[in-house]
């Protein structure tokens, strides 16, 4: 399925906007940030939210956490810049069970322009017959893997992210497509020009970046995660569809699959008999937005350093302790940035304890699959 060309995710998006709007019995709530799941006893009952800077209970018989990755933790990402991990975070403090946490995807090509996020040249280019080139003009893949550009994603990742140590670029040639490029990637084509870049005559600037979390809060396949009453569909679920590297495009697709399973099942869903006692408590203000700034980039950077594409024990180390200092200094009301260093902490926690490679998980010190970790998944 496509839609205007390499627009069909936005297409979905659109589609499913354009009928919640119209629909009188959704009501959307906008300026909102959930803080925590209420939730006793193995049961979640709603959350507490910030709306409009007000404190807000939302007492509900069935909770669908739908918030998205994590690729703002990391550098390099092209995530949008909502997607801070918040929902793997509120889920662990309310003890859901959540697995695979260091199986990361990183997409080889983000176009490499100074913004966040990074715009996505997607691996169809290369399909088309693009290729990478380094800084020397040479095409470097050919010597790295039998199928060059169009190896799996997490080898062709790995190669680039090498290439570039150092402050050195990386380049896909897609001049070969010439004037076929507009007609055959119209969204990335106008990305590209808007930032001084022609595809069908320039050298297109791409790093790697953080594009796609595979692990997440567990769920089965109705989407209900360990605790009752509570779903998670999309990419902050683990449903175990996507094994340790996710295929391109599946995500969409998951979650469209999972959204229409989780809903059918809520419907089911008994009402609630009663609730927690209403607890008094406050929005925590935040009083140094420039400390919280800070330590967000900060995390960033520690991330991509030493808990990213190329990982090691040594590194890994490195990186919990910095992340654990990062914790011990966040200005008090720095919800976001407690849910980014919180959620960086279970996927280096997690890379250091799988000690091989798989799928999106690559340990230099153990670069091989071990058979005894097959089938092993990293609860918390």
């Amino acid at each position: 399925m496509h839609a205007h060309g390499d627009q069909t995710g936005a297409e979905v998006a659109r589609t499913l906007i354009k009928r919640v709007k119209e629909s009188e019995r959704i009501e959307v709530l906008e300026k909102a940030r959930i803080l925590e799941l209420i939730a006793e006893d193995g049961m979640v009952f709603g959350v507490r939210a910030a709306v409009s800077g007000k404190p807000v209970e939302i007492i509900a018989d069935a909770t669908v956490l739908a918030t998205g990755g994590c690729g703002q933790v990391y550098r390099y990402t092209t995530n949008p810049q909502v997607a801070t991990g918040d929902g793997y975070a509120i889920a662990h403090r309310a003890g859901a069970r959540l697995a695979d946490m260091e199986f990361v995807q990183f997409h080889p090509t983000a176009l490499d322009t100074p913004e966040n996020p990074l715009q996505l040249i997607s691996e169809a280019v290369r399909g088309e017959g693009a290729v990478l080139l380094n800084e020397e003009g040479k095409r470097f893949m050919l010597e790295k893997h039998r199928l060059a550009e169009l190896a799996p994603r997490d080898v062709v990742a790995r190669e680039i992210f090498r290439e570039k140590i150092g402050g050195r670029h990386v380049w896909l040639d897609a001049r070969m497509l010439g004037k076929n490029f507009e007609e055959r990637f119209p969204g990335i084509f106008a990305i590209c020009r808007a930032r001084g870049v022609d595809p069908s005559v320039d050298l297109i600037p791409v790093t790697p970046a953080a594009h796609y979390m595979m692990g997440g809060v567990v769920t089965d396949l109705r989407g209900r995660a360990s605790l009752n009453r509570l779903y998670a569909c999309g990419e902050v679920s683990r449903t175990g569809v996507h094994g340790a590297n996710r295929l391109a495009s599946n995500s969409l697709l998951e979650g469209l699959v999972f959204a229409e399973r989780v809903a059918r099942d809520m419907i089911e869903t008994r009402k609630l008999t009663g609730v927690p006692r209403k607890k008094n408590w406050d929005v925590p203000v935040l009083r140094d937005r420039g400390a919280a700034l800070v330590a967000a980039e900060t995390i960033r950077q520690v991330m991509w350093d030493y808990c990213g594409i190329d990982r090691s024990a040594k590194g890994l180390r490195v990186g919990q302790a910095k992340l654990e200092e990062i914790e011990s200094r966040l200005p008090e009301g720095a919800t976001e940035e407690a849910n980014m260093v919180q959620t960086s902490r279970l996927i280096a926690d997690a890379a250091l304890l799988r000690k091989e490679s798989r799928g999106g998980h690559y340990r230099s010190d153990f670069p091989r699959a071990k058979r005894k970790w097959s089938g092993r998944h990293i609860e918390w």
